[in-house]
């Protein structure tokens, strides 16, 4: 009885290894689909997790590894491996321990933060690629992107002209900013792949707590010191002379300016939603809001007002919420 049951999880997981890794090839070669695959590669690792446990997921993955060390080289297997395996063992060990959704995305951009410094440093030993290099590789994408809209009238050229400068501007400032840069791409990254994996799950029988409805999220009414750590720190530049501390301060500042933003988007949502704006009218609007730069500044304060005095509960009633 004990050798049948070691036997089955045994198969289970030589079956989660050869989907994951034909998972990884079709993200290797073929890159349209590889943008929504790259997301379920943790899918099997975290089904291992959650139906027999740590050890065999563990298992599972390195088996995974193994055949795409052997098919695809040992660059590209270190690659995928750092992401289908540190991310899918990370977030199985969440749902396993009925982690919330929050605490759950938050451990998933510790293992996607790792999953990236590997990649990272993995193109930086092979090809040579400093992050500032893979940064005008992207803004040289997001120009002939805005070249694009632009033809199709999707933004104006002021927005292009904005949004680029904007963009320089990062660029310009990119080893002050990368640590929150590098949080917030993290986060994002670790939402996307818990939203992706959710209704994946639901399938296969393991369901998950859904997250909040975005028109209902808040942050701490603490993140205002972010900006008041980043003002305090460059007014007192010329007394403590460090641009260490002026580089905390603004990794600090961005940070919580892009919750704010967010925040004040979630906001706007929420009332369009309140006085029954047709959803046809309200995308409309939110798209408005997020590629005009004077609406991101008022949706920023707008959601650091909500943060400090929880607009939506105070002034519009619990009820509503």
């Amino acid at each position: 009885m004990k050798h049948r049951t070691q036997v089955r999880p045994l198969a289970q997981g030589a079956l989660m290894s050869a989907i994951t890794v034909l998972l990884a090839l079709i993200n290797m070669y073929i890159p349209f689909m590889g943008l929504l695959v790259v997301f379920v590669l943790p899918v099997p690792v975290v089904l291992m997790q959650l139906r027999y446990g740590m050890r065999y997921a563990f298992l599972a993955a390195v088996v995974s590894g193994a055949l795409l060390l052997a098919l695809a080289g040992p660059v590209e297997a270190l690659l995928l491996f750092s992401f289908f395996g540190i991310i899918g063992l990370t977030f199985g060990y969440a749902f396993r321990r009925g982690f919330s959704p929050t605490w759950a995305v938050l451990t998933g951009t510790v293992a996607v933060s790792a999953s990236w410094a590997i990649s990272m440093g993995m193109t930086f030993l092979v090809l040579g690629l400093s992050p500032l290099d893979m940064l005008n590789q992207v803004y040289e994408a997001m120009t002939q992107a805005f070249d694009l809209y632009e033809r199709w009238n999707l933004v104006s050229a002021e927005v292009r002209t904005q949004m680029l400068a904007a963009w320089d501007l990062i660029r310009d400032n990119v080893y002050h900013i990368m640590p929150a840069t590098f949080a917030m791409s993290a986060t994002v990254s670790s939402y996307v792949t818990y939203q992706v994996i959710r209704p994946v799950l639901a399938r296969l029988g393991h369901r998950l707590e859904p997250f909040p409805a975005f028109a209902e999220w808040r942050v701490p009414s603490y993140f205002v010191f972010g900006l008041l750590a980043e003002l305090t720190l460059a007014m007192t530049y010329p007394w403590h002379g460090s641009e260490t501390l002026v580089a905390v301060g603004s990794n600090a500042g961005m940070f919580a300016r892009m919750a704010f933003v967010v925040m004040g988007i979630s906001l706007a949502t929420y009332l369009l939603r309140k006085y029954g704006v047709p959803k046809l009218v309200s995308a409309m609007a939110i798209w408005m809001m997020v590629f005009t730069p004077l609406l991101l500044q008022v949706a920023m304060l707008a959601g650091m007002f909500d943060a400090l005095f929880d607009y939506r509960r105070s002034r519009l009633g619990d009820r509503d919420r």
